[in-house]
């Protein structure tokens, strides 16, 4: 299971760290992945996974501020922490931000 604290891989503006990281591609797909399960208009966009481009179905647990997802094909799975607050919190915003 993959375990990503958000905000580890964020700069000090926010924004998405160095895309020269190992680790950008899956940390652009969650952040994608946050974006997409915070928003009103979750069931129009849904990221693609990033192993294997397949559908990903995610959940909020609000309790731990976490999110809980699962590729359908590949079975990948994660938990996000720490995305409350960042660029890709849609919970209190109306557009999708550019990654």
């Amino acid at each position: 299971m993959l375990r990503i604290n958000l905000k580890d891989f964020l700069n000090e503006k926010g924004a998405l760290a160095p895309k020269s990281s190992s680790m950008f591609n899956i940390v652009e797909f969650i952040s994608l992945l946050v974006a997409a399960s915070t928003s009103k208009h979750f069931k129009r966009f849904n990221p693609s996974c990033f192993s294997c481009g397949s559908h990903v179905t995610s959940v909020i647990t609000y309790a731990e501020r976490m999110i809980v997802w699962q590729c359908n094909r590949c079975e990948k799975e994660g938990i996000v922490s720490h995305w409350h607050d960042t660029l890709w919190d849609m919970s209190n915003k109306e557009k999708m931000p550019i990654s």
